[in-house]
């Protein structure tokens, strides 16, 4: 007895049994699309294969990239971080320089108008800031995510707060100084220009030499301008009063020069009037003779024979008209003089 049978047995009986022409092409055709498909499929199975393998190693790449990337930039991020601190550091110390010289220069409260500006300069001058370590910039992969500035940066803006600290405090602490000198220098000014007036005013008329005061008077006006002008510095004001002390000293010598010379004009006057008296009490006194109450007085030589000498006798007052007096002191620059006298033997003849 025959075993019946399946399917396949009837095709595989089918393509094996001869059968008509179209139903040959058939089989063939679709045997055929049978293989197309499954070579397909093997195609698209490699290329989902490879694309995967593709795009696997882009995302290895790029995720290698980006970690690369993420190192670099922490590392150019860490160099910035220094240097920044670097030059900030450098400004600080070039300012603490220039704070140092300052305050060689503001020595003590009394130089400035505002004494809080000089306490706070040399507090915050004399407030040193070391300099922080810089980062290790030498960052791994692993660390690349976890790098920070924050610290050095945290630095970096308070170094920055204390150098613009400094500076202000500077800058205050020398208009407090300048306002300060102005104010002493329009004070000299003005005593100077009070004392040279007060010269000019009390000198009028007593100089020997008037152009003294004429200068005196231009230097006056244009210390007077010098203070009058709003804008005004310690320069204009120091140029302006320096000569008025120079006028000042003419106008007094030219002073004391008229003093000298009425004074010696003075003592001339004095003494040319003492000389005229003395020649009018000269000239009223008799030379040869004197005559009182009616009698005459005449010179007699001794002719006694006192070798040559004699002597002239004072002359009698007459006491009858009583009352009378003589003046011996004319009479003796007037007398005669005697022989002996003359010839220098007066002490033989006494003899």
């Amino acid at each position: 007895m025959s075993k019946p049978m399946d399917n396949d047995e009837t095709q595989e009986t089918s393509i094996i049994d001869p059968v008509d022409g179209d139903a040959s092409d058939e089989v063939t055709t679709s045997i055929d699309d049978k293989v197309i498909d499954d070579k397909r499929r093997r195609q698209r199975r490699v290329l989902w294969i490879v694309a995967a393998s593709v795009a696997a190693v882009a995302l290895l790449g790029a995720a290698i990239y980006g970690v690369a990337t993420r190192r670099s930039t922490a590392i150019r991020a860490c160099e910035n971080a220094n240097k920044t601190y670097s030059a900030t550091y450098e400004d600080y110390k070039k300012t603490v320089g220039e704070g140092e010289t300052l305050s060689r220069t503001i020595i003590s409260k009394d130089q400035v108008a505002d004494a809080k500006t000089y306490d706070t300069f040399h507090k915050l001058v004399n407030e040193k800031i070391s300099p922080a370590t810089p980062l290790n910039c030498n960052i791994s992969f692993t660390d690349s995510f976890s790098a920070s500035t924050t610290s050095i940066d945290s630095k970096t803006s308070a170094l920055k707060s204390k150098t613009e600290q400094l500076k202000t405090a500077m800058k205050n602490v020398q208009a407090s100084k300048d306002k300060k000198d102005l104010t002493d220098a329009r004070n000299t000014a003005q005593a100077k220009l009070d004392t040279a007036t007060k010269t000019y005013t009390d000198s009028e008329g007593k100089v020997a030499d008037n152009a003294t005061r004429d200068t005196l008077k231009t230097l006056i006006d244009a210390l007077r301008k010098a203070l009058e002008d709003k804008h005004a510095t310690v320069e204009t004001l120091t140029k302006a009063g320096e000569p008025v002390q120079g006028a000042i000293d003419q106008v007094n010598q030219s002073v004391q020069a008229k003093s000298d010379a009425d004074k010696k004009a003075q003592e001339e006057a004095q003494r040319t009037q003492q000389q005229q008296q003395q020649q009018q009490q000269r000239s009223s006194t008799p030379r040869r003779g004197y005559t009182s109450n009616q009698q005459r007085y005449t010179p007699r030589t001794n002719n006694g024979g006192n070798r040559g000498g004699g002597s002239t006798p004072a002359p009698q007052s007459n006491n009858n008209g009583g009352g009378s007096s003589f003046d011996w002191q004319a009479w003796m620059n007037n007398r005669p003089q005697a022989p002996c006298e003359a010839q220098g033997n007066c002490s033989q003849a006494i003899g």
